[in-house]
């Protein structure tokens, strides 16, 4: 179980609705609380600090990328829940894994061998895959952001350290792990999805071996080996060894795509050196890590002045491997090189198609408003693919269901696929509109009147006679030209209606001036 620190005097007990109950850690973006929803789950609460938000630039940028980390594929990552960046505490909820972190494990149980290095990788490189797919690069991938879950590893904190990295950048410095940061990222240069994939084969070096590929030590003597030197991978078997000294690559273009890393790891069997007694399990989850605690080699290093503050991934290396499978002293057989390609071909293809579900729109009902969604309703491989499409996305005012013909309420109610935000719009164009009528010589309000596809109802039958009413009043109820979309704005005017019969039939004479009492 985790262990949750008390929380001190100036932390907040209620951050954007969600109960506050402990503290999880403390980093360079923030404070992460463990918090619970008002349906009683469990969260990560991170309260940025107020430099990271402190310009309406910083928090644009980070709604942008956060907006974009709500679109990561759920699996192999910590899905971002809720964010407020103009709440007197800006604050990020994310989901809560508890486990401890991959920086904890090995330091506690040493290296990861055979199976439960090879669940690591496949899962890493999955999450990267899913990132990259979102149009984010997480730019911060190392051990203390792996958290070793109940269901598997899961990655963390993507979708902050963009603006984390801009806000340092500005002030001539570069923050980060020393010890897993590619080349270019060292340097202050423009980084893209090749900087994760660096950093994945340096998480897996410290996973397989227990140590960084460059080492650990003063900054500056890491950065040098960085440069200028080959990673140490120690006694990392074949086929994993080549896999990771692809990725390792200074040059980034050289580098393999995450997608191209996990069509290795499907293909073949990471490592050959397995534990004496069978394959090790998963270890069990211990204490969860929410954020990254201070850590001494994480460290400001100075930038030259041209160094640009706002980094933009290069365009991505084709899907193609830089590394050779390495002789196996027999050549494969036909069935099992043939059941490999099948099975690369199903993940991918299983992979494109969880994204093409989750990138398309459906539109629903959600308290009696018609609501705009991603992905599908219904669940692929016991994972949930719906979400609420984005506010910007959305009608405001919505589209109240009541209000559309019977055929499209039932439509509404039950989902339907769209092809995006504006089937919104075309919703709204079919609306029964109410309008003021006249029944047996008193006002009433008709629904759909005038219109093919509603079917006309008297919605509301008042005591007010057409004939109190003033001549101007009376003239449009009687020619139907009072109309309006929604219920409403409807009563509203009937309301209207009845203040101005009261004011013709006033004791001390009319006060409208063409009141039916009135002089013509």
């Amino acid at each position: 179980m985790q262990r949750v620190v008390p929380l001190e005097a100036r932390d907040p007990r209620q951050v954007g609705g969600f109960q506050i109950l402990g503290r999880l850690g403390v980093g360079g973006q923030g404070v992460v609380y463990q918090g619970r929803g008002r349906d009683g789950t469990l969260v990560a609460v991170k309260v940025l600090h107020e430099q990271l938000v402190a310009s309406r630039a910083n928090r644009n940028a980070l709604a942008r990328e956060l907006e974009a980390a709500r679109r990561v594929a759920p699996f192999s990552t910590a899905q971002v829940i809720a964010a407020d960046l103009d709440a007197e505490r800006p604050y990020v909820v994310s989901e809560y894994v508890d486990g401890a972190s991959l920086e904890e494990v090995v330091e506690s149980e040493g290296p990861q061998k055979g199976n439960a290095l090879h669940r690591l990788s496949v899962a890493t490189a999955t999450a990267l895959v899913a990132i990259h797919e979102a149009g984010i690069v997480h730019r911060d991938f190392k051990p203390a952001n792996v958290l070793i879950g109940t269901d598997g590893p899961r990655v963390i904190d993507f979708g902050i350290a963009r603006l984390f990295e801009n806000t340092t950048t500005l002030t001539g410095k570069v923050v980060g792990t020393p010890t897993y940061m590619s080349p270019e990222q060292a340097a202050g240069e423009r980084v893209g999805p090749a900087t994760d994939v660096f950093a994945w084969g340096g998480v897996m070096t410290y996973a397989a071996v227990g140590r960084p590929p460059f080492g650990r030590g003063p900054m500056a003597a890491v950065m040098v080996r960085l440069a200028h030197e080959d990673p140490d991978l120690g006694d990392l078997p074949e086929p994993m060894r080549g896999l990771v000294m692809a990725c390792l690559e200074k040059d980034p273009a050289r580098r393999p795509t995450a997608h191209a890393v996990l069509m290795r790891l499907v293909a073949a069997p990471v490592s050959v050196q397995a534990p004496v007694e069978g394959p090790a399990p998963y270890p069990e989850p211990g204490p969860a890590r929410n954020v990254t605690q201070s850590d001494p080699e994480t460290q400001p290093a100075t930038l030259s002045p041209d160094t640009n503050p706002e980094p933009v991934p290069p365009a991505v290396a084709p899907d193609r491997l830089l590394i050779r499978r390495p002789s196996l002293g027999r050549k494969p057989s036909l069935w099992w090189s043939t059941l490999s390609a099948v099975a690369a071909l199903l993940v991918v293809a299983g992979f494109l198609f969880v994204q093409n579900v989750r990138n398309g729109y459906y539109v629903g009902e959600e308290d009696g408003k018609v609501v705009l969604y991603r992905g599908t309703k219904d669940t692929v491989l016991g994972l949930s693919l719906s979400r609420k499409a984005a506010s910007k996305e959305q009608l405001n005012p919505p589209i109240v269901v009541a209000d559309l013909p019977g055929s499209v309420q039932g439509q509404v109610k039950e989902t339907f696929a769209v092809r995006g935000p504006e089937a919104l719009r075309d919703l709204a164009k079919r609306v029964c509109k109410y309008g003021l009528g006249e029944d047996v010589g008193k006002v009433v309000i008709v629904k759909g009147r005038g219109q093919a596809d509603c079917r006309q109802t008297m919605v509301v039958a008042s005591d007010i006679r057409v004939s109190e009413l003033p001549r101007s009043d009376a003239a449009k109820v009687t020619a139907g030209e009072f109309a309006f979309v929604g219920r409403a704005a409807a009563d509203a005017a009937l309301s209207r209606l009845a203040d101005r019969r009261d004011a013709c039939k006033e004791s001390g004479g009319p006060a409208i001036a063409d009141c039916p009492s009135a002089a013509s």
